[in-house]
């Protein structure tokens, strides 16, 4: 299998687990994807956007409802009262510890079989294929 093929199903899979986990928690992919990727300090929310590669009018109607129930909120940056962060809430941060729980449970179950050089090799190539991704997107 050639690699887009294999990166492409790794994504699906990875979707699937990502989606199971956070149905435990009644929130959806997009949810648990934006609380996954909020730094402690927030984000503006073009750069969640873009980190997760939404148009800006769709992160803002998710972050609105997320908002409501008072898993995220938006306020102005410190630095520049133009940017609007989102910042997880006291819950919000709960429910980001219950989904990189449940995430570590299911991604040691999938390694269970790898012996720790294997695991550790994996690990690096796979972050350094992130990192080019990212800059690739950049």
């Amino acid at each position: 299998m050639q690699m887009t093929g294999v990166l492409r199903d790794l994504t699906c899979q990875l979707q699937a687990l990502l989606r199971g986990v956070a149905r435990r928690h009644q929130l959806s992919l997009t949810q648990a994807q934006v609380l996954l990727n909020l730094p402690v300090d927030g984000l503006p929310l073009s750069a969640l956007a873009h980190r997760l590669g939404l148009d800006i009018s769709t992160i803002s109607r998710i972050i609105d409802n997320m908002a409501r129930q008072k898993w995220v909120r938006r306020m102005a940056s410190p630095v520049d009262r133009r940017v609007n962060l989102v910042v997880a809430t006291e819950s919000g941060r709960n429910l980001y510890r219950l989904l990189t729980e449940g995430l570590d449970t299911e991604v040691q179950a999938l390694l269970a079989g790898l012996d720790a050089q294997r695991q550790e090799s994996l690990g690096q190539d796979l972050e350094d294929l992130s990192w080019r991704m990212m800059q690739h997107r950049a």
